[in-house]
């Protein structure tokens, strides 16, 4: 169980928080006794409005124009891109706080969701796993606030706050009492970029604060290419059910046979999954040449059975020798990629 300590969230932070989470009702709740215990503007975006992120932009230019500089928390609607959000408070002086409001009854399950969300952004309207939404709200977040906790069990609320600090181990992870939360303002704060914890752990520097024996990550290498069509059938069979364990979240760097010399984002969570091809300009020669270099994480994932199944995805000793000019006629039943 984590520990709530008052005493470390008492200092009042300075500039804009952002306040996020599917839940309507308690983000907003959150938001409005977050700016009246700190004496905050509360400024609103508008929900399904691709605006958003100049509006901010808007509001951070006017805040750095107040003496003293004055502070103001924004909730942001679940169907606003936050990426762009995040973007446009980071442009002056220094980065916004992000608060990330879960629900300890139903955020498990939303992780799981396989509905889409009609999102508004920049460049139009764009259909969003509501899963992807979720993870990447707890990911960029730097406190997470769990509320409705005391209607979970003990041992059920430790895996779940074990699995929060998996996702996200540079998250403060805080059961939210009868008192106002306020983040605390801290020096050498993580970039958001690097605060996932998929990406922490490529970088050998997954150390999440809260840990249960049945939430693991570990990290998947693999220098050979997979073969597209022994991939597909594993993660329609045995990785979408729980032969290795329930998978809740995995991402990193993959290469397909039958695409070579092209690196892809692999993002899964829940049962959504997508490999996106990295820019030209996004991909090292290092990244371009590597083959697979992912992180998995879930409950009780069998971490062998698992590594065992990958590897049966990837070229045989025979197809590797064969060349691409043979990889080429595998087939490949991956969603194309459309070149931007």
């Amino acid at each position: 169980m984590p520990h709530f300590d008052p005493s470390s969230f008492v200092s009042r932070s300075a500039g804009l928080t952002l306040v996020l989470g599917a839940e309507t009702a308690a983000r907003e709740t959150y938001a409005e006794q977050l700016a009246a215990a700190t004496g905050a503007r509360l400024a609103r975006v508008i929900a399904g409005h691709a605006s958003a992120a100049s509006e901010v932009a808007d509001l951070v230019a006017a805040l750095e124009g107040t003496q003293p500089a004055a502070r103001a928390v924004v909730p942001v609607p679940g169907d606003v891109d936050v990426t762009h959000v995040i973007g446009a408070a980071s442009d002056g002086a220094g980065d916004a706080t992000v608060v990330t409001v879960v629900d300890a009854t139903s955020i498990i399950s939303r992780l799981g969701r396989q509905t889409y969300l009609d999102r508004a952004a920049p460049e139009g309207p764009e259909l969003v796993a509501e899963a992807a939404i979720t993870v990447q709200h707890l990911e960029f977040a730097e406190l997470v606030l769990v509320v409705d906790h005391e209607r979970v069990p003990t041992g059920r609320l430790t895996r779940l706050t074990a699995l929060l600090s998996h996702l996200n181990p540079t998250a403060r992870i805080v059961l939210r009492g009868s008192t106002v939360v306020v983040p605390a303002t801290r020096r050498g704060r993580t970039p958001y970029g690097d605060r996932p914890g998929w990406v922490r752990a490529l970088n050998d520097e997954h150390d999440p604060v809260f840990t249960d024996p049945d939430v693991r990550t570990f990290r998947y290498e693999q220098p050979r290419p997979f073969h597209t069509g022994r991939l597909m059938h594993l993660l329609e069979g045995d990785l979408s059910g729980h032969r290795y364990g329930t998978l809740v979240r995995s991402a990193g760097f993959c290469r397909f046979a039958t695409r070579p010399g092209r690196a892809a984002l692999w993002e899964q969570v829940g049962s959504m999954i997508t490999f996106d091809p990295l820019a030209a300009d996004e991909a090292s020669p290092e990244l371009a040449s590597t083959g697979q270099d992912l992180v998995f994480t879930g409950i009780r994932l069998h971490r062998a059975g698992l590594t065992a199944a990958l590897d049966a995805c990837v070229l045989s000793d025979r197809e590797l020798l064969e060349g691409p000019g043979a990889w080429s006629r595998i087939s490949d039943p991956l969603p194309r990629w459309v070149e931007a």
